[in-house]
């Protein structure tokens, strides 16, 4: 046995563990998640996947909803105070089949089976048995919290060049009303996408700037598009809006 190479038949990669067997990082996973043996699944759970970096995944788009078919895509879903973590091609007909909602889908990442064992094999502390479930830790709400404010950094657009810059500054476009309640609105939603939070007509009028009829109009607007929906409209405060689309009966 070349113990420079993976134990495993015709593998080439350089061992991850050397013991009790000298395995690459691709099959160690592969093992943590099929056999009870806690050396593998300890070993890569406290790795920082360099060879897969979980922390530089993608936030899969929206119009992956409603599609038949669309690439592999990781998902987060909760219920209460679990979340499973798995893999599919058809979100909405997944979210059907464990019965829940999409409000429950806390974080959909572009990646296939490969992210998700990795994903697994990080979180295994939080593991419920040998199951794709997993206890909604503090370590699970950092990491969806974290994967959404990167993206969100990623959408944010180009500052202006600095006086004096080689090329010319660029002059950007006053935000609209809408943009500014959106932004406001996302100032005080849940970072994990766990809990719907409702917020003041007030503190919205107060934080974007929008006032008056504008901002009744707006939100109008705004509520038709299904961009966000009105408390009252599911039994909470009047005068208070959240993001999204109004839930369904009894969803959160």
């Amino acid at each position: 046995m070349n113990l420079n190479l993976c134990a495993v038949l015709r593998c080439i990669q350089t061992p991850f563990v050397q013991e009790p067997l000298p395995i690459c990082r691709e099959h160690a996973v592969m093992l943590s998640q099929n056999i009870t043996d806690r050396l593998y699944s300890n070993a890569i759970g406290t790795s920082t996947a360099t060879d897969l970096d979980i922390e530089k995944t993608a936030i899969a788009p929206d119009t992956v909803w409603g599609q038949s078919s669309h690439p592999p895509i990781v998902y987060f879903m909760t219920n209460g105070d679990r979340v499973k973590i798995g893999v599919s091609t058809n979100i909405t007909a997944r979210v059907s089949a464990l019965s829940l909602r999409r409000s429950n889908a806390a974080l959909l990442l572009n990646g296939d089976g490969k992210l998700e064992s990795a994903l697994h094999a990080h979180f295994d502390s939080d593991r419920v048995g040998r199951t794709e479930w997993f206890l909604l830790s503090v370590r699970i709400k950092d990491y969806i919290a974290r994967r959404k404010e990167a993206d969100a950094a990623l959408r944010q657009p180009q500052l202006p060049d600095e006086p004096g810059a080689s090329t010319p500054a660029v002059i950007a476009k006053p935000a609209t009303a809408e943009q500014r309640i959106l932004k406001a609105l996302s100032g005080f939603a849940d970072p994990a996408g766990i809990e719907t939070i409702y917020t003041s007509r007030e503190t919205v009028s107060r934080v974007s700037g929008v006032t008056g009829s504008t901002l009744d109009n707006t939100l109008s607007a705004m509520t038709r598009k299904e961009l966000i929906h009105r408390g009252a409209d599911c039994g909470r405060e009047r005068g208070t809006y959240a993001l999204g689309r109004l839930p369904e009966t009894g969803e959160e």
